[in-house]
Formats: C-alpha cells, structure tokens, sequence
C-alpha cells in the first residue's frame, strides 16, 4: 500500500493500482527522442503486473508500530522479496519467460538500488545478497527458456535485456514519485533513450501533476488518473496486547487526476472491498 497525506486525511494507493499507472504511461511512451523497444508488449505487460500480488497484504493494509496503515517503503524486506518472487511467477503463468524475466530485472535493479543506497542492518544485509544472488539464477533460467522462441534472441542479449529492464524500472519510478507525492526525488537516471541512456528531471508541480524534462510521451500534456482510498486519520486506542490499532470509518473511493482534480466514485470495487465496514475492527 501507498500511503500519503492528502490535505489532513491519508490517501491510500494499491501498489496494483500504481502498476496499472505503469502500464498506462507504458502505453503512451514514445516520441522523436524516444524510441519504444522490439520486445514492447512484453514491457507493457510487465510494467503493468509487476505488483499484482500485493493485493492480499493492501486489503486491508498491515500496520505499522504507530497504528497507520503500513506504507509499502515499511514492510521488511524478507516479505518484499516474497511477494516479488511471487509477482514474478503470476506474470510468467500470464505472459511467459521474457516478461517475467523483466520483472525480475527490476526487482533485482531495486535490491542492488537498496544494497547501494541505504544503511543495512547486519541482519538484513545477508537478506538483501540473497535476494540479489536468487535474481541472478533466475535470470538465466528465464532468459535461457525465452531464448528458445526466435522472437527474443535478441532480447536476451546483456544489452537487450539491460535496455528493456530499465524501461520497467523507468516506469515504475515515474508512476511512484506521482502516486507517493515525492517532491525529494528530481531525477530519474538511466532512461532509454533514442541513444543511449539519459537522465529525466522531474518537478512536482501539484498534489498530481509532474513536469517532466526530456518530454518521453506521445502527448503533451498527458492526463492520467489514479484510484484510491481517502480516510481519516483516525483515532488509535489502547488493546489488551499494548498495541495500538487504527479505526476509521469506511474510506471513500476517489479517482485523482494529473489536472488537479479529485473525484469521488462509487462503484461495486468500493462496495466489495470495504462495505460500509470501518478499516479495521477490534
């Protein structure tokens, strides 16, 4: 789940809901200056199901040790590294080898992106290696069952696969500084490019509006929208273990726009999910 602040309230985004985002700009990229890739079903593909398995830890969310709905940077990393081997067979099971062998380069550039850039704990570092020397293994057994279709020989490659894992990550990183409301991340670095790699600066310019420098979609601007839960902060009262837990009524459905807009739905998604019932009961 993603959590974020939306005036007083929490807005909550499904990580699901964020790779449809991905997809969707997926959909729309390309330009002069951007050129899409030999392989781009399977980028669109994996771009948008490359999540699909948080969906039984987003409803409802975990918490976290204040009481809040757990934000997704919060869930450990051992969990993490589950659901993403997990993610990785549902897309294989939906679109075969080459898809998900780029979402597990993703996954493995995020891990190497975790080793790299933040303070492990002695206990968490091995975890982290694990993870990325599983990514690796497997890796080379999806590439080496895609390679045997002639239509991904070339994808395959180093090169290839670098390229078309980086589209992924480029995705993923654009999707997440709009759903998170990000304001400290700038820059997105080693986007494919017509040649090469470059660097895309990103400004926040709104709640959920982004510009962004080289332009790398079809149109300009280009509207998006993205569906979430917007609750209340609640109240957190004392149980008999010492924990602490949320209670809130039952959040409405908004759909928020790049324009600026917020509009609130009401369709059978909201109804199933949480049904006049409050996040969480005692």
């Amino acid at each position: 789940m993603i959590r974020r602040t939306l005036e007083s309230d929490w807005l909550l985004i499904t990580r699901s809901e964020h790779a449809r985002m991905c997809g969707f700009l997926a959909g729309h990229w390309g330009n002069g200056g951007f050129i899409r890739s030999s392989s781009w079903d399977d980028i669109v593909l994996a771009a948008r199901e490359h999540d699909n398995a948080w969906n039984s830890a987003d409803f409802p969310p975990d918490l976290n040790d204040k009481g809040e709905p757990l934000d997704f940077l919060e869930v450990p990393f051992r969990d993490t590294f589950d659901v993403f081997r997990l993610c990785i067979r549902n897309v294989h099971n939906q679109g075969g080898p080459y898809a998900a062998s780029l979402v597990n380069r993703h996954f493995l550039n995020t891990a190497r992106n975790v080793r790299t850039h933040q303070r492990l704990t002695p206990e968490v570092e091995p975890i982290v290696e694990a993870y990325i020397t599983e990514s690796r293994e497997r890796e080379a057994r999806l590439c080496g069952e895609a390679e045997n279709q002639a239509a991904y020989r070339r994808a395959v490659t180093p090169e290839g696969l670098e390229r078309n894992g980086r589209f992924v990550s480029t995705l993923d990183n654009l999707s997440l500084i709009a759903c998170c409301g990000w304001s400290h991340v700038r820059s997105v670095r080693d986007v494919p490019a017509a040649e090469g790699y470059i660097e895309l600066a990103v400004q926040r310019v709104n709640d959920f509006s982004l510009l962004i420098s080289p332009w790398p979609f079809d149109a300009e601007p280009l509207e998006w929208a993205v569906r979430g839960h917007r609750i209340p902060t609640g109240q957190k009262i004392e149980i008999t273990s010492g924990e602490k837990i949320y209670v809130g009524p039952m959040p409405l459905q908004l759909v928020a726009g790049s324009g600026g807009s917020v509009e609130v739905v009401h369709e059978a998604y909201a109804e199933e999910r949480w049904a006049g019932r409050p996040l969480y009961e005692i």
